[in-house]
């Protein structure tokens, strides 16, 4: 969604589409979060931050972070050296293969 809609804009497309979740840029939670609050049928809102090493959420809300972090730890994905992508490690070749 843009930056730029307000929080009515934001639960109404919210509402139209039947979403059941929303990630949101930590700059934009404030409207998004007014817009999550009033959409019944919305359950989950995720904050993406620009600190990716910061797994901390405003309360109600999960880090985008902390869950990639609990699927990557479940999967046995390793971060990759620049921390851009995930690689997971194929049980049968050995050999690592990036994930984006």
């Amino acid at each position: 969604l843009n930056v730029l809609l307000t929080a009515d804009e934001i639960a109404y497309h919210l509402e139209d589409s039947d979403s059941v979740a929303l990630v949101v840029w930590e700059g934009f939670y404030e409207q998004a979060r007014k817009a999550f609050d009033r959409v019944g049928t919305c359950k989950h809102l995720i904050v993406a931050k620009a600190d990716r090493a910061d797994v901390t959420a405003p309360e109600g809300a999960l880090s985008m972070t902390a869950l990639i972090g609990e699927v990557a730890a479940e999967a046995g994905w390793t971060a990759g050296a620049r921390g851009s992508f995930w690689k997971v490690r194929l049980p049968a070749t050995r050999r690592y293969s990036p994930i984006c």
